[in-house]
């Protein structure tokens, strides 16, 4: 339902909650919004819990692909194409919809 039709998830939402949608306050949820991540926790105490998400996923990503390299010296390995949104407009290389190629592969 998700994947495939998301106006019949949005249509359903503003049907169940209907105009109640504006009056949620944060502070209704403080029982789910203080509940730690699962990410959270795995990182709780490294030095990459300090660093913002985005520049943590790039760090790993390019470890990733630099292990990668090393352990498949044979591979070819590719920056991704930036493409476009479904909308038609331009999608810039750092919100490409995969990381890199392995030889030929989207990682």
């Amino acid at each position: 339902l998700t994947l495939q039709r998301p106006e019949a998830l949005v249509a359903l939402f503003l049907k169940v909650v209907g105009s109640r949608a504006s009056s949620f306050q944060a502070s209704q949820f403080k029982h789910i919004i203080d509940v730690p991540s699962f990410a959270a926790s795995v990182f709780r105490g490294c030095p990459l819990a300090s660093i913002p998400h985005s520049t943590r996923g790039n760090l790993l990503s390019k470890l990733a692909r630099h292990t990668m390299s090393e352990l498949c010296p044979t591979a070819l390995f590719q920056d991704p194409v930036a493409g476009k949104f479904v909308n038609g407009s331009n999608r810039g290389k750092h919100r490409a919809e995969y990381d890199w190629l392995w030889d030929g592969d989207r990682v």
